[in-house]
């Protein structure tokens, strides 16, 4: 059930830096630096954004329906947000070169015969061929659909656009009205963004942001 159960990560400065899964949340949360001060605290969204410490928090009881992490003898309280207690850095803001990110600059559309495409309708091109030499890279890589793709194959064909090497907010903008999925409402409040039900039509959908943090 906890496989793939998410916690949003804040710094010292309470602001957002990442998401990490909650087993590796809980390895923050045990752990301690030398001086004997927790590396992550647990932040209860539901007791005024206090910040708890595992002893403590293991003594606030779930309520009723609340999802809980179980074990023989007790019944725990499930974190949704944690803070490092002295990490104070931001993500890194390097463009990255991966394929989410190719498509991204691209906006999802093959740049040979210009249709947008869902992810796993499109594949990364090389522009000069790596038989040719070519570079895997922001340069010489585009996105193509994979009918595109394959009959291009090792042929030089130029795309409507040369690929070019974005920096980080130019992907971001891009991506600034695309739909998200918030999976804990208290997260809103860190994220700088409006819940559904309180969104008009023109902030539905609002930028969650790209971490790019290796917790």
């Amino acid at each position: 059930m906890f496989a793939h159960r998410k916690v949003l990560v804040l710094n010292k400065s309470w602001r957002a830096i990442g998401i990490i899964t909650l087993e590796k949340a809980m390895a923050k949360i045990f752990s301690t630096y030398d001086d004997g001060t927790p590396k992550a605290k647990i932040i209860d969204p539901s007791n005024n954004f206090m910040l708890f410490e595992w002893e403590e928090w293991s003594m606030i009881r779930p309520s009723e329906g609340e999802l809980k992490i179980r074990t023989i003898n007790n019944s725990f309280r499930v974190p949704e947000v944690i803070q490092y207690t002295k990490y104070d850095k931001m993500p890194s803001t390097k463009a990255h070169f991966n394929r989410k990110s190719l498509y991204r600059r691209d906006r999802s559309t093959c740049q040979y015969c210009g249709e947008k495409k869902i992810a796993e309708q499109l594949s990364l091109d090389h522009v000069l061929p790596r038989c040719q030499g070519g570079m895997t890279n922001w340069e010489n890589c585009t996105t193509s659909c994979k009918p595109c793709n394959h009959h291009k194959g090792s042929k030089l064909r130029k795309p409507s656009r040369m690929p070019y090497k974005p920096d980080y907010y130019s992907l971001v903008s891009k991506w600034k009205n695309r739909k998200i999925h918030v999976p804990h409402e208290s997260w809103y409040k860190y994220l700088g963004i409006t819940p559904p039900d309180l969104a008009s039509d023109d902030t539905e959908g609002s930028y969650l942001g790209t971490f790019r943090f290796d917790l």
